[in-house]
């Protein structure tokens, strides 16, 4: 979160804003279940990005945002609604083979696979490759059943079966 300030404030005068505007508004007698705002905490090497992380994970977040704090360098200190390196989100992924059993077109027209994992799972998974690719695949579709594909995921879900499964290399 972030909000757009005129003034050019810098990070942490925009967070404190947020969150004295967010205790007024519990005082006020307002709740919220759709969001909160969340401790700020300061990392000084790898190692202490690497504690918060699996801290905040163990507690059911999906990972960390790093921010650069503010700079006396403007560019570098003011807020910017896009993309830039003065914040990263860090999640950790895992890889595993599963077995290519079947496939069906996407909304795109591209292949997307049906496949079996290690636990017994069946489930789709989308490959990175670009619509062309997957689509020019799907035309040969056959030819990927039995083979190993490499996927990459977050975490498992409650039953098992990865969560946001992308497709990264068919072996």
């Amino acid at each position: 979160f972030d909000i757009k300030d005129p003034n050019n404030l810098v990070w942490e005068e925009r967070y404190t804003m947020i969150v004295n505007a967010y205790i007024k508004y519990l005082e006020d007698g307002n709740t919220t279940g759709t969001f909160k705002i969340l401790q700020a905490y300061t990392a000084n090497s790898i190692n202490d990005i690497d504690k918060y992380h699996d801290q905040f994970v163990s507690e059911g977040y999906e990972g960390i945002m790093i921010r650069r704090y503010g700079s006396v360098e403007e560019k570098l200190s003011r807020y910017r609604p896009n993309r830039n390196n003065s914040l990263v989100v860090h999640k950790l992924f895992q890889d595993e083979k599963v077995v290519i059993i079947g496939y069906d077109s996407d909304t795109d027209g591209g292949i997307k696979f049906m496949v079996r994992d290690t636990r017994n799972n069946e489930f789709h998974v989308k490959h990175r490759e670009s619509v062309k690719t997957r689509q020019e695949w799907y035309k040969n579709g056959d030819k990927f059943i039995n083979k190993n594909l490499t996927i990459r995921y977050q975490k498992l879900s409650d039953k098992g079966i990865p969560i946001i499964p992308i497709g990264i290399n068919v072996c």
